[in-house]
């Protein structure tokens, strides 16, 4: 893949001087954390059956990623480097590294439109304090252009014969939408909604889009889904919920005269519940419910 390729030519640009890292700040991330992100390649794997490239991306922060360096001799190391694959096309908004071992020299995350066009670098870490388990984390101000993948390189890692790698890499999108909350009879969070068992019960919401203007086109809605949750633990998973049922004409309508987004939910059984409205970009809102 040509991705491994360009891994293997930026790990060689580091041994020459690095590269100048616009549109980089450091900083708390913002966005959408992208779930689903896959390991594509790595490069000087330290132990790849131990502690294989997948691990920095499984979502487990106890599993990571061993990188090891390239030794050209005279004290010259080339980057040990993961390369991950977002799904599809992205504005990444930030990243955070959560490192392993006591990575002191610089990381670097870079960034690929495709498995051919090179963006560049989107974050650059210096100074870091060689602590295990240390969260590095950017946020990125450039957001001009489109990445699928992103590769994060540890300069001379392992060089000096301590073993560096990832726990965890999270890469965050720009929303495209903002959402303001449910409007009445639905109360936001951390209000538990009360009410009856098999009762409907209208969800209303207007997201606007990145330049403030209010969203009309269902596609901006990509699913509306509960789970049930035990009592009083409001928390749920999106991926684990079921499909929600609606009545009336529609499943999901844009209402012209009050300008929202309208959804009768038909509700289960008794119970305590999570639903989620799930917005295009990925950014998902919830509201809970107890049903008597």
């Amino acid at each position: 893949m040509r991705v491994r390729i360009l891994a293997c030519v930026v790990s060689v640009l580091f041994l020459v001087g690095g590269l100048a890292a616009p549109g980089v700040r450091a900083d708390t991330p913002t966005g959408t954390l992208i779930t689903g992100v896959t390991w594509v390649s790595s490069t000087q794997d330290g132990d790849p059956v131990n502690h294989p490239g997948t691990a920095a991306v499984d979502g487990n922060p106890a599993t990571w990623w061993a990188g090891a360096p390239l030794d050209f001799g005279g004290g010259n190391f080339a980057s040990a480097t993961l390369t991950v694959d977002l799904g599809k096309d992205y504005v990444v908004s930030g990243v955070e590294v959560l490192l392993a071992g006591q990575q002191d020299e610089p990381v670097s995350v870079w960034s690929f439109q495709d498995d051919m066009t090179w963006n560049g670098r989107i974050a650059y870490f210096l100074g870091l304090p060689g602590v295990d388990g240390y969260l590095a984390q950017a946020a990125v101000a450039d957001q001009s252009f489109q990445t699928r993948y992103v590769m994060v390189a540890l300069e001379e890692a392992n060089g000096y014969g301590s073993p560096m790698g990832v726990y965890e890499l999270r890469v965050y999108a720009r929303a495209e939408y903002s959402f303001s909350g449910f409007f009445a009879p639905v109360d936001d969070p951390p209000v538990v909604n009360t009410g009856k068992a098999g009762r409907t019960y209208p969800l209303k919401f207007h997201p606007r889009d990145a330049s403030g203007a209010l969203v009309t086109s269902l596609a901006a809605v990509s699913s509306i889904r509960y789970a049930a949750v035990s009592a009083g633990a409001f928390t749920g998973d999106p991926a684990d919920a079921l499909d929600a049922t609606a009545t009336g004409g529609t499943s999901l309508r844009y209402d012209a005269s009050s300008k929202q987004f309208h959804y009768n939910w038909a509700t289960p059984g008794k119970g305590s519940y999570v639903l989620t409205v799930t917005l295009a970009d990925g950014s998902a809102h919830s509201a809970y419910f107890t049903l008597r």
